[in-house]
């Protein structure tokens, strides 16, 4: 399968998926179905006991199927609070390993750490990323 078709597989199943969690309002394609190259996906931070209920969060799903380890971004943003964090496995920061946890509130400069799955698959990642968002959401 090219790593096109495997890449819409993917956000196909993530779109399913995502669909049935609770704090998802809406899931888009990016820029469209025909060519996906993300998900943007609209939640309901007020099922978030965060103790600001804002309607602009919104989560960024990317993932791009590579040899050996995929390349994924799901990255949570609230213009309204200015708090945003995610999970990236890339290699933009080789210090931290394949994979870090990134986080940054208002105009402060991003903080990174180190960060493991106990998933392997894109479906068991994502829900693993989902059920950290509340938590960090909670502790920032």
């Amino acid at each position: 399968m090219s790593d096109s078709r495997e890449r819409d597989a993917i956000l196909s199943r993530l779109k399913e998926e995502l669909q049935h969690h609770p704090v998802v309002t809406q899931v888009r394609f990016r820029p469209s179905a025909i060519s996906a190259r993300n998900l943007e996906v609209e939640l309901d931070p007020i099922r978030f006991d965060s103790g600001e209920r804002s309607r602009t969060a919104t989560l960024d799903v990317r993932w791009h199927p590579k040899d050996g380890d995929d390349w994924f971004r799901i990255h949570y943003s609230d213009p309204a609070t200015g708090f945003d964090c995610g999970w990236h496995q890339d290699d933009d920061h080789p210090e931290l390993g394949p994979a870090h946890f990134q986080w940054r509130d208002g105009d402060e400069a991003p903080t990174r750490e180190s960060v493991r799955f106990s998933h392997e698959t894109p479906v068991g990642i994502l829900w693993e990323c989902l059920e950290r968002l509340e938590t960090a959401i909670e502790e920032r």
